[in-house]
């Protein structure tokens, strides 16, 4: 019984505790009003000149889940290189709420995607690959 018990322990440490959740992005619980989509500038910064902005109840589930969803990772990209800059903004009968800005990489078809708050420079959170067709899908409806 020892002997399982100290192979189990093994494979954990050899496999980094995979096991263990990942952390992922947050986003206010508050009910999202708006996604609006902008081309990235600059690094850390918004631009201002909106591409599109998405309010309807089909597209702002796919937003919240693609960034929530999204896990930290180290860097494997050219951070200096963002696609896109997102606006989440929010819905609340108690007055104004802080927005989240975020910096979008948009992975090819298949690939991973990666998220960035701008206001932490310092942290990447990867999608899934079947996000990035869901996102990929909504951007390029704005592109046409």
């Amino acid at each position: 019984m020892l002997n399982k018990v100290m192979a189990f322990i093994l494979i954990l440490a050899l496999s980094g505790c995979s096991l263990l959740p990942k952390e992922t992005m947050d986003l206010l619980d508050e009910e999202i009003s708006s996604v609006s989509i902008s081309k990235t500038m600059e690094l850390g910064e918004i631009n201002e000149s909106i591409l599109h902005v998405f309010t309807d109840d089909e597209t702002i589930p796919i937003f919240r889940e693609a960034i929530t969803t999204a896990t930290k990772e180290t860097y494997s990209i050219d951070i200096d290189t963002s696609d896109y800059d997102l606006l989440i903004e929010y819905e609340s009968d108690e007055g104004a709420l802080p927005a989240h800005p975020i910096h979008l990489w948009l992975g090819e078809e298949g690939e991973h995607s990666y998220f960035m708050y701008m206001i932490d420079t310092e942290t990447l959170c990867k999608t899934s690959n079947n996000m990035t067709n869901s996102l990929r899908l909504l951007l390029h409806s704005i592109n046409q």
